[in-house]
């Protein structure tokens, strides 16, 4: 996918991705050819398989490659976004030696807005939400039309050749959820499911 000894950042973030996840190759997206030198369009994004969800993580809000800021303590922005998804339900006619399901590509083409827009300068922390005016997958009979941050529940800060990297979540709400949020009757990290990671499924109804 590229020389580790390029791209100090990235090798540090898929590290701790595969420390999570266990020994894995990564689906990877290429979305801008710009190198990840902060330009004004997000470089890459990555997804793990996480047993029962894939979990995502983009790649260029910080500095993957070379150092460029000037802040030697920060990377970049300071932080990638990560989502959680859930597997698509598996077919009774499925083998149970294969894969259950490819990454959902509205996951990667949402990150890529996301962070495209925080590359121009919109800033998205832990405790925030959005309301994205429509369903986050793109299919119109979702309830999920708003997405709330959180730090990422199992990726600490991390320490990188070129600064720390954080990682905030983004996951999906339901208008009421949102509607919840903004009225002051409940917090973002009230969402986060029995096992507190997060995780959008956007099968459910």
């Amino acid at each position: 996918m590229y020389d580790s000894a390029d791209a100090p950042g990235m090798t540090a973030i898929d590290n701790a991705m595969v420390a999570l996840h266990g020994p894995q190759e990564p689906k990877h997206w290429l979305l801008d050819s710009s190198m990840g030198l902060l330009g004004s369009r997000l470089e890459s994004a990555s997804a793990y398989d996480a047993g029962d969800h894939w979990h995502f993580v983009t790649l260029g809000l910080s500095e993957i490659w070379e150092k460029t800021t000037d802040d030697p303590a920060v990377s970049g922005l300071g932080y990638e976004f990560t989502m959680r998804v859930r597997h698509a339900p598996r077919s009774r006619w499925s083998s149970p030696r294969k894969q259950l399901d490819e990454p959902p590509q509205w996951t990667v083409r949402f990150l890529q807005r996301l962070g495209d827009r925080t590359l121009d300068g919109d800033r998205y922390l832990p405790g925030e939400t959005l309301d994205t005016g429509g369903p986050i997958t793109g299919d119109a009979t979702s309830d999920l039309v708003a997405v709330g941050f959180v730090d990422d529940p199992s990726l600490p800060p991390l320490d990188t050749p070129n600064g720390t990297v954080t990682f905030v979540q983004v996951f999906g709400m339901t208008a009421e959820q949102l509607g919840l949020v903004l009225r002051g009757d409940s917090g973002v990290r009230s969402f986060g499911g029995s096992d507190g990671l997060f995780i959008i499924d956007p099968h459910r109804r």
